[in-house]
Formats: C-alpha cells, sequence, structure tokens
C-alpha cells in the first residue's frame, strides 16, 4: 500500500493516525469498511467482510484518482 492510500484509509475510517501502528489495526479498517462493527464480544473479521471492505476500499481509491486527475485539469 502507498502512502496515499494510507492517508485515504484513514481520512475514510476517522482515524486519528496518519498510518496504523499495526497491519492488524490496517485490517481492521478495511474490516470496517466492508461492514464488521468490532464491538468488544466479536470475533475477527471473516473473509466476505474483508473482500466486501477491499472492494469497497479499491472503488474509493479509484474515485480518489479520478477526483485528483479533474482537479489537476481545472487548475
Amino acid at each position: 500500500m502507498t502512502k496515499e492510500e494510507w492517508d485515504v484509509l484513514c481520512a475514510v475510517s476517522k482515524s486519528k493516525r496518519n498510518i496504523p501502528k499495526t497491519i492488524h489495526e490496517g485490517v481492521l479498517m478495511i474490516a470496517r469498511l466492508g461492514g464488521f462493527h468490532a464491538r468488544k464480544g466479536d470475533h475477527e473479521a471473516g473473509v466476505k467482510t474483508l473482500w466486501i471492505g477491499m472492494r469497497r476500499f479499491t472503488d474509493i481509491i479509484h474515485g480518489w484518482h479520478v477526483a485528483k486527475q479533474k482537479d489537476v485539469g481545472n487548475g
């Protein structure tokens, strides 16, 4: 993952950090995009939830790149 992708992930997940401390924290951010609640009694996120989160994150990154291209063209 690039620095820019980490920044977008943190912005979307409303994280107070610029970059997650651990891989587990990053995976949790992706899982939340897939609908995982991360409540105290919950187990780890499943494959389907992570897949949905990654699909959503991929769409967000694609939209980010499209928006950046349009900003450059309008400047």
